[in-house]
């Protein structure tokens, strides 16, 4: 074997090794989680939450309609559920009745979760005072 030979093999190994290395880097880098993607969730459910208020959809109280504005509003990339508590008011709040609808987010890796107080009216009176609270992840 001649000096080339090997001076050409170890060339070749060592372009190898870093490849390799290289790759792996690349892949561990990939793997990092953008950190303004919890950010952007929240920002998207909050805008959804206030928009079924604006809209009204939010004091129907009914379920059907919310998520079907939900469904239309996010992204199919994003889950969420949401929660509605409603309180009447008789010498105290008292909770008058919840609701809970959409996917489980027992299992979500990462859930963000907005709130939205809100009133529901009958005859030109307040009729309940509601918290909606939207929770979203991706997934």
């Amino acid at each position: 074997m001649g000096k080339g030979y090997v001076f050409t093999m170890d060339m070749v190994l060592s372009i190898v090794i870093l490849t390799v290395f290289l790759i792996s880097i690349s892949f561990f880098l990939s793997r990092v989680d953008d950190p303004y993607s919890n950010v952007v969730l929240q920002k998207e459910a909050d805008d959804a939450l206030i928009v079924l208020d604006k809209y009204g959809d939010l004091s129907t109280l009914n379920s059907t309609v919310i998520a079907n504005s939900l469904n239309s509003m996010l992204p199919r990339s994003v889950k969420w559920n949401m929660e509605l508590n409603y309180y009447n008011y008789s010498s105290g709040f008292t909770l008058a009745g919840n609701n809970t609808f959409g996917s489980a987010y027992q299992q979500a890796r990462e859930v963000v979760s907005v709130d939205r107080p809100f009133l529901t009216f009958e005859n030109q009176s307040i009729a309940n005072y509601c918290v909606a609270r939207l929770r979203v992840w991706s997934g």
